[in-house]
């Protein structure tokens, strides 16, 4: 009900002033030409203009598309790409784990080499 509009506008307040911070230091990175317009992407969020000249907001379920996909379908390939990435990630981060600890072990034996010969 209200209390619960109430949120999700503050929520959403919230996001879309974190959202324009990370734009603002986004530009200050990049040269000028490749930066991010904000009018452009404050436009974006609220309305799409259509060739019949009206607006409409662009909430994804209110947007009525074409395509075979729905967003639910598209969410789904994206958790898989995502899980993906994130399995590549843990790989690497594994064998980096394994490189460490085997240079560790192998100084290790080094040393108690080292002591077995005195």
């Amino acid at each position: 009900s209200n209390k619960i509009r109430q949120l999700r506008r503050r929520k959403l307040g919230d996001e879309k002033r974190e959202l324009f911070e990370a734009i603002k230091q986004y530009n200050e990175q990049v040269p000028e030409e490749e930066g991010i317009n904000e009018e452009m992407v404050e436009s974006r969020l609220s309305v799409v203009g259509h060739a019949s000249g009206e607006e409409i907001l662009i909430w994804p379920w209110e947007v009525h598309s074409t395509e075979s996909t729905n967003i639910l379908t598209k969410k789904k390939i994206f958790d898989a790409y995502m899980s993906k990435m994130r399995l590549q990630e843990e790989k690497i981060l594994i064998l980096r784990e394994m490189r460490q600890h085997c240079t560790y072990l192998r100084g290790l034996a080094d040393s108690i080499r080292k002591l077995i010969a005195e």
